[in-house]
């Protein structure tokens, strides 16, 4: 089963809710409709054979976290530096700011210029798919 991050605590805090009121009436119970977007092939078939060649069990370092502060004015900046250099309008404040963190990221690592490198980032689209996806929708 495939199931997106908002899915996931949903089904722990309805798992919680259900445990800790002893009860089976959740105050949000999960919408189980099954949906696929129009035009849309309900089989996806992935071109893999092996479960390696998609999940990455790499030994990664321990993670540390920082807190920045980026003004209005430099992320502006920032945004229109990434756009000019690519040539582009279409660079997000988002996307060049991330690129950035992980441009930093590598070099405090010392990662080889030619190495291949992931970023990894959570998001809910769940509000931009048309029709929106419900939010107790589970799936």
């Amino acid at each position: 089963m495939l199931v997106d991050g908002t899915s996931n605590w949903h089904f722990i805090n309805s798992w919680s809710e259900i445990f800790n009121s002893k009860s089976q009436n959740l105050s949000r119970p999960p919408i189980l409709d099954r949906w696929i977007p129009a035009g849309s092939d309900p089989i996806v078939t992935l071109p893999f054979t092996h479960e390696a060649q998609f999940i990455d069990r790499s030994d990664y370092p321990l993670l540390r976290e920082r807190n920045f502060r980026f003004s209005s004015d430099a992320l502006s900046k920032l945004k229109a530096k990434a756009n000019s250099e690519c040539g582009t309008t279409k660079i997000s404040t988002l996307q060049s700011l991330s690129a950035l963190l992980w441009r930093c990221v590598t070099r405090a690592r010392r990662i080889p210029a030619d190495q291949k490198t992931s970023f990894k980032m959570a998001v809910n689209n769940r509000r931009r798919l048309s029709p929106p996806v419900p939010e107790n929708y589970f799936g």
